[in-house]
């Protein structure tokens, strides 16, 4: 995100930002819109809202409220909320309920950042989602709509589906005024090293390094989905759960009757038993959309979400209103990531990148296919793993093989599942191999 990286700037003079920080002002306490400009704001986030700073992720003093998402802003009932940074809404929902966030906005800001107001007052949302936003957008009124004890904004900030609110805010700071710089924030992507497992009994294990130790997440898990510091799982009794942040942290359950389910950053995806897709933006959404029937796979990945339904591929980007675009018949696998569509279709991979309508550039025989980055890596007929690096016309590399049965990419990393045993390379693509898991039957990598 361009805008985040505080690149250098002429600077004004002091009278002229003096009179634009006094103007700033005098539009916040009148109630006027007023993107802010270089003067007021250096490149980044700026706050959303006045008040003081009484909670961050994890609470404050950390630990204090485990679960907590955001950062929590007090003192400020009925006042003005603006958008902290360029973006388009990609959530935006009026609600009065008691639970979840209530009236809230969730903005897509281009870099993979995201940032979510809540609890604010029932039907001061006006913007649509789709719209596009500035920084200093008035985007509706603090309140206490959702699980909320008063007056207050929660206010959170994502990275690439990982949690950076903290960069921005800290216990003990005292208080913060709307449009106010935030500071720089992370200087680089935040970058996860997770791994995952399902056992053949049912348990979902994770590592949250290379080196770290197995951990055991969850039991009776039938299917699972990870994406940053984000898991989702489903049971054997077909209900969804979800953790965020920690493996110690709290799971928090989504929905009943589902047999798969797919993540993408704050965006959730439930294939139901009988073949319908609902999804929502936001954990603590209660906005189920219905999607699609007779649906059976999905994924979803850097805005777009993919389904399989009677052997054709629908792909629809953007927010979950949006139209389907039919890829094509005959499909057995797909797999997501950037720009780059990947598909099985007759026993051979294709990959299309860019738009929803380019063509489809013939890769070689397969029956698996994964996109991540600039590697696609297709799982041939006799178990062989199978990567290129770079352009869709790059030479193919042998990784492993025969006998591999899944395989998963993340960054630079490849994992491959062969006799139950879970093997990471990280790096280049002749690097060394590393044991992670033993006893398994499905991998992935976040």
């Amino acid at each position: 995100m361009s805008q985040l990286k505080g690149a250098s700037r002429p600077r004004t003079p002091r009278p002229l930002r003096l009179l634009a920080v006094a103007l700033a002002a005098f539009a916040i306490a009148a109630g006027i819109v007023v993107p802010t400009s270089a003067a007021v704001a250096a490149d980044g986030f700026v706050s959303p809202v006045s008040g003081n700073v009484a909670d961050i992720v994890g609470g404050c003093p950390a630990g204090s409220r485990p679960t907590h998402e955001g950062v929590d802003i007090n003192g400020n009932g009925g006042t003005n909320v603006y958008a902290a940074a360029g973006g388009q809404i990609q959530t935006a929902v009026n609600s009065n309920s008691t639970s979840g966030y209530g009236t809230q906005i969730v903005i897509v800001h281009p870099g993979g950042y995201t940032t979510r107001y809540a609890h604010m007052v029932n039907g001061s949302v006006t913007l649509a989602p789709g719209t596009p936003v500035n920084q200093g957008t008035l985007l509706g009124k603090v309140g206490s709509t959702g699980n909320s004890t008063g007056p207050h904004m929660h206010f959170e900030i994502k990275l690439n589906g990982n949690n950076v609110t903290n960069l921005y805010f800290s216990c003990g700071q005292g208080s913060v005024a709307a449009l106010q710089p935030l500071g720089a924030g992370p200087v680089t992507p935040a970058v996860t090293d997770r791994s995952f497992s399902l056992t053949s009994t049912g348990t979902l294990q994770g590592k949250a390094g290379m080196y770290e130790p197995v951990v055991a997440l969850r039991n009776n898990i039938v299917a699972f989905d990870a994406d940053g510091t984000t898991i989702a799982a489903v049971d054997t009794s077909g209900n969804v759960w979800v953790q965020q942040g920690s493996f110690a942290n709290g799971w928090v359950g989504l929905s009943g009757q589902a047999k798969d389910v797919a993540v993408d950053g704050d965006r959730f995806v439930v294939l139901k038993t009988d073949g319908t897709v609902i999804a929502k933006d936001g954990l603590y959404s209660t906005a189920w959309l219905t999607q699609l029937a007779g649906v059976e796979k999905i994924d979803a990945a850097d805005g777009r979400l993919g389904v399989l339904k009677g052997g054709s591929l629908f792909v629809k980007e953007g927010n979950l209103q949006a139209g389907w675009v039919d890829q094509g018949g005959g499909v057995s696998d797909f797999a997501l990531d950037g720009t780059r569509i990947g598909i099985i279709s007759g026993g051979t991979a294709y990959v299309k990148e860019g738009n929803l309508y380019t063509a489809w550039v013939t890769m070689r025989n397969g029956s698996r296919v994964e996109r991540e980055g600039s590697r696609i890596a297709v799982l041939t007929p006799e178990g062989i793993v199978t990567v290129k690096e770079g352009t869709l016309w790059s030479s193919w590399v042998n990784l492993t093989g025969p006998g591999v049965g899944d395989l998963s990419l993340s960054g630079n990393r490849v994992a491959v599942l062969s006799g139950g045993s879970v093997l990471i390379k990280t790096g280049a693509l002749n690097a060394t191999w590393i044991g992670a898991f033993a006893n398994s039957k499905a991998i992935k990598i976040s």
